[in-house]
């Protein structure tokens, strides 16, 4: 999921080909942005910018770039090493995550590549990475399950494996996170079944119970959307989207309600 201005990007699992646009106002679905064939689509992010959609494609090795105003065609340029999560920059690039290649790369709207910072920390497979206020970037690594936060020449600055909460369980599985302006960091734990908050000024972490709705109970969430014009957060998952507003209380799991796409 991604969202700019009035609009929520939101890519289905198995229908790669299409981009469905809602409104953030009443999350009417109100059109389409058409997009290549693809393999597998695991990262969507908006740039406000350079007014664009970009979609990462791990199967055939690339990163696909829509604009949103005018007619050019999508731009496609090869990211070698299994890109998965995608985000924008406080330069406006596109910050990818490949996995296979335990690298993370920048690039600019054009697709020129701008940085690559090899991981040092051990660990391999970086899932999705944002990069904080101070310019380093928080990552996910989906295996073991641990989220670290590195500078730009790849040393770790600061890791959380355990969750400190109440249960004291590892992160099984995270798959997406988002950043607030004040750099709280959220994550989806996706086999777990919840959201952590995790501090990275006081290295604290809160969990965020999911919400249960008509008896049911969200399950495995996958991405994570922050519109921080509205302070409201998506979660999605499940072919589901749940949506969270005044995202800075995100520790109030109450305050989901569900959306239909």
């Amino acid at each position: 999921m991604a969202s700019l201005d009035d609009e929520v990007f939101v890519v289905r699992s198995g229908d790669q080909q299409q981009v469905e646009v809602y409104t953030a106002k009443g999350f009417r679905l109100h059109r389409h942005i058409s997009m290549p064939r693809s393999g597998y689509n695991w990262g969507l992010a908006a740039c406000a910018r350079h007014r664009c959609l970009y979609m990462s494609d791990a199967n055939q090795n690339s990163l696909l770039r829509a604009n949103l105003v005018g007619k050019d065609p999508v731009k496609k340029w090869s990211v070698a090493g299994c890109p998965v999560g995608v985000s924008v920059n406080r330069d406006h690039n596109v910050v990818v995550a490949c996995c296979g290649a335990n690298k993370i790369r920048e690039y600019t709207t054009d697709g020129f590549p701008v940085r690559e910072i090899s991981r040092t920390g051990g660990e391999a497979g970086p899932w999705h990475a944002v990069q904080l206020t101070s310019g380093d970037y928080v990552v996910i690594i989906k295996r073991p399950g641990v989220v670290i936060v590195v500078n730009v020449d790849g040393e770790v600055v600061s890791s959380y494996g355990h969750a400190l909460t109440s249960s004291d369980s590892r992160m099984k599985f995270p798959t997406g996170i988002a950043v607030t302006q004040n750099d709280v960091i959220l994550v989806a734990d996706t086999n777990n079944n919840r959201l952590l908050s995790i501090n990275s000024e006081r290295g604290s972490v809160q969990e965020v119970p999911l919400p249960v709705v008509d008896g049911i109970k969200f399950n495995l969430p996958l991405c994570l959307c922050l519109d921080q014009s509205r302070d409201r957060l998506y979660v999605g998952g499940e072919r589901r989207v749940f949506m969270l507003d005044n995202a800075k209380l995100v520790y109030n799991s109450d305050a989901f309600k569900e959306v239909q796409a």
